[in-house]
């Protein structure tokens, strides 16, 4: 299964990369007072949608990769699976329809946030994703900050700091599904080669 593992660090830094590239042509949009989906707006929107895409891809990637390791809940794998088809709805429907689409971009994208929080906090933190004593790593403290952010999240969300607020949860996911990644294809390669240590 190591190979959904870096199938999922390809997709989630692919994502990455084209959410940098549309700050990078759109300047003037900003980055604290709007939200990533308005770079869905315009011509070059088909890079917001490759960033949905990819994540989506990403985040099953990890789900599958994660599910494979006997003795898991499966509470994390199945949050990642809900993140990965909110995103996949936020790139249908797009912020620039009717009310209805609209309505269902935004649920969606909170949704995917949403799901993604559950699965760091029951990996990190409630302990879905141990397998002895809590070792040392940096899963934990960023699933914690992704889950303050959320908690301001309906604080912060109609006011001039919603981009720059999103933009933080959003680069905690990542880091945390990355970081997790990491730990279990560290930890693969451990178990394969003892000696190696």
């Amino acid at each position: 299964m190591r190979p959904l593992g870096h199938l999922s660090l390809a997709l989630l830094g692919t994502g990455v990369a084209c959410v940098v590239a549309l700050h990078t042509i759109h300047p003037r949009v900003s980055p604290i007072e709007r939200r990533l989906s308005e770079y869905a707006l315009g011509p070059d929107g088909w890079l917001m949608d490759v960033a949905f895409g990819t994540s989506a891809g990403g985040f099953t990637a990890l789900a599958i990769f994660v599910a494979s390791s006997r003795g898991r809940p499966q509470l994390v794998p199945a949050a990642l699976v809900v993140a990965a088809v909110a995103l996949v709805l936020s790139a249908v429907y797009r912020l620039d329809a009717d009310d209805t689409e609209n309505a269902i971009h935004r649920w969606a994208s909170g949704a995917a946030a949403v799901a993604v929080v559950v699965a760091a906090v029951g990996w990190s933190v409630a302990g879905a994703g141990r397998r002895r004593p809590w070792r040392r790593g940096i899963d934990r403290p960023i699933a914690l900050l992704a889950l303050a952010l959320a908690m301001v999240s309906p604080v912060l969300h109609d006011t001039f700091l919603t981009g720059i607020h999103q933009r933080l949860v959003w680069a905690a996911l990542i880091a945390w599904s990355v970081a997790v990644t990491i730990a279990e294809l560290r930890g693969d390669h451990e178990r394969r080669h003892p000696h190696r240590r």
